[in-house]
């Protein structure tokens, strides 16, 4: 929620905390509040570990992926996880962004 109340630092302080408390908490949310908080390539590191922890997740974090890529200035790596949302999620608005 705090996420979406766009208080990100309190958000970013909650979900650490949940993994602190269990290593192996993933949540695709972390990374988006990431990005939105300027830590795109903290995003990117939290964004593959959920990939690797749960693997058939839907594509937005492909997405999500793509876009950290894409705020670091590495446009050529963005492509191919946006390609992958896009043909998984064609509605979902960040690939296509």
């Amino acid at each position: 929620m705090l996420l979406f109340q766009r208080r990100h630092d309190a958000a970013i302080v909650e979900y650490e905390r949940a993994i602190l408390l269990n290593p192996n908490c993933s949540d695709t949310g972390f990374g988006l509040c990431l990005m939105f908080a300027g830590e795109p390539k903290r995003a990117m590191d939290i964004l593959q570990t959920n990939l690797r922890l749960e693997p058939f997740q839907n594509a937005s974090r492909l997405g999500y992926i793509g876009h950290a890529h894409y705020m670091l200035g590495r446009y050529a790596e963005a492509i191919p996880p946006l390609r992958e949302c896009v043909w998984q999620m064609p509605n979902f608005r960040i690939a296509r962004l």
